[in-house]
Parts: C-alpha cells; structure tokens; sequence
C-alpha cells in the first residue's frame, strides 16, 4: 500500500494516550492526507489522544460513527464489529479492494466474518470441524474482550517477509497474561509487532471490554507501520 509519512498529531497522541508505552517509532511527515482532518463528529474532541486516531480509521473506512454526527469513543466495541474492522484492514494491507458494499448479508457483519474466517484471521476448531456453525461460535453481538480483539488483529498483516518491531518481548513482560490465558500468543504478536503495547506497567488487561478509541488506535497502528511503537528493551 502507499506510503504514509507520521503527523505530529501522532506523537501527541502516543504520548497522551492510556495503554500506550515509552518511545514512538520513528516518523517521517504526515501520515493523514490532506483535506482529512475534517470529522463529522461533535463528540470527538480534537485535543483528546484518540482524535487522531479517529481521524485516521474513519478516512480509510475501517469504522464508520454511531449515527451521522456521534461517534461513541468510550462505547464497547462487539465482536461483529471488531471481525468488521479485520476484515476491511486486511483487505487494505493486501491491497485486494473489496466491495464489501456490494454483497450485503443479514445479520450485516456476516460478510466481514465470513471473510476472516477464509483468509485465517478468525480461527476456531470447532467450526473447522463442523461442531458449530460460523454464526453462531461466538456472540457477536456482545462487546468484545481485548483478549478477543488480539486473536483477530494479531492475523490481519499476512504481508510476506514482515518482521516484528519489538521482536524480543517475552511473555512474562506482560505481567497480567500468561499461557493460560486466551489468545495469550496472538496478544505477545501484538505487543511484539508495536501494535499493543498495554499500560505502563505493559499490562493488557485481556478480560476488559474494549472500547471504540481504544480499538481505533489498535486498528491504525495495524494499519500503519509508522504508527506502531517501539517498547523498551528488558
């Protein structure tokens, strides 16, 4: 995909932003083209660390608002959305162009599951095995856990030859996730890729419910290798 150059808005928002960690990684310019700084919505304050964010996700399609004029940023995001948004970030970094708008299903995240479940993004055994159907494995109309978020995000860059921007994050850095925790691999790539970075202690909180500038921010930096953050080493 095109190459973007990193906005200062960015680093503000880094530096502002909860669940966020220490060094930015390197920038270079702007990354949200011009004539797009305009959002629609009244509550998404410009000064706030997720406005950019907002900005950036809505332009590029991966979320639309609640209505016209609101976009909820502390409202939970569900899981039909959460397969919404991987569905159409991969379909970005691959550079394939879907029209999703043309093969519309009922309920209306069904084509975007779909999706992921055939490019290996949402990954279930019991599906694969015929044990459950597709729509049916998951409540996906219920606010999605982090932990949840993490095993669909951490699938959606299958660019080949990519490499890990923290490469040696363990898990034990992670002092709230362990391997008995769901999706405990998927949630260590995201944290090694520079996607998630967790509070400052570098705790995930992988039961919490997700929140929409909370995802957003996910969904960019996915999005974006030059937002994605470099944690400290040791």
């Amino acid at each position: 995909m095109k190459k973007r150059r990193i906005a200062l808005l960015l680093v503000a928002a880094l530096i502002c932003m909860p669940f966020v960690s220490t060094n930015v990684y390197a920038g270079r310019g702007n990354i949200m083209p011009d004539g797009e700084e305009y959002l629609p919505f009244i509550d998404v304050d410009e000064d706030s660390w997720y406005s950019f964010y907002v900005q950036c996700a809505y332009h590029e399609g991966i979320i639309n608002g609640r209505t016209k004029t609101t976009f909820d940023p502390e409202g939970y995001v569900t899981m039909g959305e959460v397969a919404t948004m991987a569905a159409k970030l991969h379909d970005r970094l691959m550079e394939r162009y879907t029209d999703f708008e043309a093969n519309r299903t009922s309920p209306w995240y069904g084509q975007y599951l779909r999706y992921c479940y055939d490019n290996g993004i949402y990954r279930n055994p019991k599906v694969a095995q015929g044990q459950v159907t597709l729509d049916a494995c998951e409540n996906w109309k219920a606010p999605a856990k982090r932990r949840d978020v993490a095993g669909m995000f951490a699938y959606v860059d299958q660019r080949p030859g990519r490499g890990f921007l923290n490469p040696d994050v363990p898990l034990t850095d992670i002092p709230d996730v362990d391997r008995s925790t769901p999706h405990h691999q998927e949630i260590l790539r995201m944290y090694r890729m520079g996607v998630a970075v967790g509070d400052e202690w570098m705790r995930f909180n992988p039961d919490g419910k997700i929140r929409r500038n909370e995802a957003v921010a996910l969904a960019v930096r996915l999005l974006y290798d030059d937002a994605r953050v470099e944690l400290p080493k040791g």
